[in-house]
């Protein structure tokens, strides 16, 4: 073979390596490029989106007096019928608890930490149809016509068996929540409730704590 033959064939050699490394080059650095995107999530995903999700009991934007609301949960394996009571002083909120057997560290701490000077508590009860069922908290307002009035709406939910495609248990049992409300002064002394059971029946209660006593409440039931 002549020199200049073999410089031909070499110099078409190195020129194939060198656009093959071209293209390897080319797909690594789009292929790494894309990862990235995915890994950071910064085209589909908003980074505060899972801190959006709203607290059911977050009072509204209005000025009603309302400065803020949360709650505790329970279950029970008692059941017990659609009711609300509403705790004006420490002392009727602990022998609510002790007659629902509820004397777990965080219901007692939540009664301690709550100031009846301007906050109240109000409980809720209702019948789970078994033990995946839960009472859950909707919203927590006030009106003020005149009298502010707590205004707390809750519905039993659950999913039975057929629904979930699951043996959760058949057994009734006692849901609700312990409801604190919190005045900007002095707190509400009248509560209108619905409790939406897990038949879909609408329970209405309308709570009044006497001025002669703290201790006393007028209540109303109203089967919808």
């Amino acid at each position: 073979m002549s020199d200049q033959s073999r410089r031909t064939i070499l110099y078409g050699a190195a020129g194939l390596f060198a656009l093959t490394a071209g293209c390897l080059d080319e797909t690594d650095v789009t292929g790494n490029s894309a990862v990235s995107n995915d890994a950071d999530g910064t085209d589909d995903v908003d980074p505060d989106e899972s801190e959006l999700e709203p607290a059911a009991s977050d009072a509204s934007g209005e000025d009603d007096g309302l400065e803020a609301s949360d709650a505790v949960s329970f279950d029970r394996n008692r059941p017990r019928e659609a009711d609300a009571t509403l705790l004006t002083d420490a002392d009727r909120a602990r022998d609510w608890l002790a007659d629902r057997g509820l004397d777990g560290e965080r219901y007692t701490a939540f009664v301690d930490e709550t100031t009846f000077d301007d906050s109240v508590l109000l409980g809720l009860e209702a019948t789970g149809r078994s033990l995946d069922y839960e009472l859950v908290l909707e919203t927590v307002t006030v009106e003020d016509d005149g009298d502010p009035t707590l205004v707390v709406e809750a519905a039993v939910r659950g999913e039975s068996d057929e629904e979930s495609g699951r043996l959760s248990g058949q057994q009734l049992i006692g849901v609700g929540q312990l409801v604190r409300a919190t005045f900007d002064g002095e707190p509400a002394t009248d509560a209108s409730v619905t409790i939406v059971d897990s038949d879909g029946e609408s329970i209405q209660k309308t709570l009044a704590v006497d001025s002669a006593s703290e201790s006393t409440e007028a209540t109303d039931a109203d089967d919808a």
